[in-house]
């Protein structure tokens, strides 16, 4: 990221010379914008991938999704996290108080498109919009840490006792208890203009198909009937790059080394397992460990016998399945606490072992009469990894079907009775154990939607992760996420399968990419820098 850091770096030079110039006045947002408009790098147009087709820049669609990439673009995340640091985005900078039971985030000086200033006030207004039940949100659990939250997502009250505007700038947060890394929660918030929204039915993706104001780098345009989406620069922002347009192509990722070769592409970010890594001529390949574990959760029941889960990951060879479709470009894991390395406890437990796992199965009371009908949320279409697992499955008597499913059906996959279990991603954009506590937790048992829909409870799990997250000292830390590791790799909650590698493909003119950056686009005013 030396680019990025050095463009802005050069904008608070540019920035410092106007001030001194015109004696400290104010800088308008036209002459900032000039200030920092590139004299060099690529021009013209750059078409990036949308992983799936997409009909909304839905800020409420999880990272991973066309519509969440979409979001980050019209509307800048608060803040990013690159390479475990975080990056300033709409917040200028924040500031942990009270060892770690209250932050301090202060807004940017800076206008929404619509010449509307920004300020506390839609920072506060999109944080209750995402604590609304309505909306199912992803980061709803993890703001449920704010004091006041349940009381004002359950309709007891219409305020966040623990969100306070101290100034047009400043929001002060305070937390139900110490988390010092609450922040991590933050960086894949998109700041709404509430002045816009507000009295709109914001549950409605529809609300978003084609919005008119936005603080990114680039506004939405026009959707085009193959369903690519066109992007124009805002003209309050001028983006460091000299690109006159961005356009969204939805492209599966089994398609999308044709369509970087075919010239349709210059932006890959969704690729294929087997080809993480793989030179394609013309094109930059970023690779790095990934930052999301692929787990199966059971639903309705069916495997709520932790031997019967044990069982089941006994029966797997998911080494063997890396090594043969995923082209050994991803790690196994035996625990949801699978990052950062000093909270994990290992991936050596369960290893394959068929009469080990006939016999849990057995005195788990598994039914082999019945097949387990398993949903595999992906945008890459290939069945050919999770029919390899069904048939690992079957070998030990769990008769098992898969069907692959786009992730924007997440919620009807869900609620669908017929489903028995579902493979999905668990993602961690922020290298912090603390990231998985809604997906373990009690507190997100009860909803079916949630990111805990296969109802795993344990106080004492609970008790550990809010230890683990008020803690200071790294060695009392690292114990707390230890034994956290060790229950969550003892009772499986969900069957943790493996974590893929993260990688894009990036034409050689452009830069400012990450494969780790969540969403891809929270970045894309950098596109193209140097």
């Amino acid at each position: 990221m030396r680019e990025p850091m050095r463009g802005r770096l050069m904008l608070a030079a540019v920035v410092a010379l106007l001030l001194t110039v015109v004696g400290c006045a104010p800088v308008s947002p036209e002459v900032a914008a000039r200030a920092r408009a590139p004299k060099q790098g690529p021009v013209g147009q750059m078409a990036f991938q949308l992983p799936e087709r997409a009909t909304s820049f839905n800020p409420f669609a999880g990272a991973d999704t066309a519509e969440g990439m979409l979001a980050a673009a019209q509307f800048q995340p608060l803040l990013s996290n690159i390479d475990g640091k975080m990056m300033p985005r709409m917040a200028d900078r924040w500031q942990v108080t009270d060892d770690g039971s209250g932050l301090v985030v202060t807004l940017r000086r800076d206008w929404w498109s619509d010449e509307i200033r920004m300020s506390a006030n839609d920072l506060i207004w999109t944080i209750e919009q995402h604590l609304k039940p309505e909306n199912r949100s992803p980061l709803a659990p993890a703001l449920m840490q704010l004091a006041g939250a349940a009381d004002f997502a359950a309709g007891r009250s219409e305020r966040i006792s623990g969100l306070v505007a101290q100034t047009n700038r400043d929001v002060v947060f305070t937390l139900t208890a110490p988390n010092p890394q609450f922040i991590d929660n933050l960086t894949q918030l998109v700041v709404l203009p509430e002045h816009v929204y507000r009295g709109k039915d914001v549950s409605d993706p529809a609300t978003f198909a084609e919005p008119k104001v936005g603080s990114g780098a680039y506004l939405f345009d026009r959707w085009e009937s193959d369903g690519r989406v066109v992007l124009l620069p805002n003209p309050r922002v001028q983006p460091y790059t000299r690109m006159n347009q961005v356009i969204g192509v939805p492209v599966t990722p089994d398609k999308a080394t044709e369509k970087l070769r075919d010239g349709t592409l210059q932006l890959a970010t969704a690729l294929p397992a087997p080809e993480v890594g793989r030179p394609v001529e013309g094109f930059r390949n970023q690779q790095a460990p990934g930052n999301r574990v692929l787990a199966l959760t059971g639903l309705h029941g069916r495997l709520a016998d932790p031997r019967v889960r044990q069982g089941m990951m006994y029966a797997l060879d998911r080494a063997q399945l890396i090594e043969r479709y995923a082209g050994g470009n991803a790690r196994v894991v035996d625990s949801l606490m699978f990052a950062p390395d000093w909270a994990t406890t290992g991936g050596d437990r369960y290893r394959p072992d068929q009469n080990r796992a006939r016999d849990l199965l057995r005195a788990g009371g598994w039914k082999t009469d019945a097949p387990l009908r398993i949903m595999v949320l992906s945008a890459d279409p290939d069945p050919a990894i999770w029919e390899a697992m069904a048939d690992q499955l079957s070998a030990v008597g769990v008769r098992a079907s898969v069907e692959v499913r786009s992730p924007s059906r997440r919620a009807a996959v869900l609620a669908d009775p017929n489903v028995d279990a579902v493979v999905q991603a668990y993602p961690m954009p922020v290298p912090d154990p603390s990231m998985i506590t809604p997906w373990v937790s009690c507190a997100t048992a009860g909803d079916p939607l949630g990111p805990n829909p296969g109802g795993y409870c344990n106080p004492k799990v609970d008790q550990l992760l809010t230890k683990g997250a008020a803690e200071i000292d790294p060695v009392a830390r690292a114990e707390n996420y230890h034994q956290v590791a060790r229950l969550l790799t003892e009772e499986v909650p969900a069957l943790p399968l493996w974590v893929p590698d993260a990688g894009l493909l990036v034409s050689t003119q452009y830069s400012g990419v990450n494969p780790l950056l969540m969403p891809a686009t929270s970045m894309i005013d950098f596109w193209g820098v140097g």
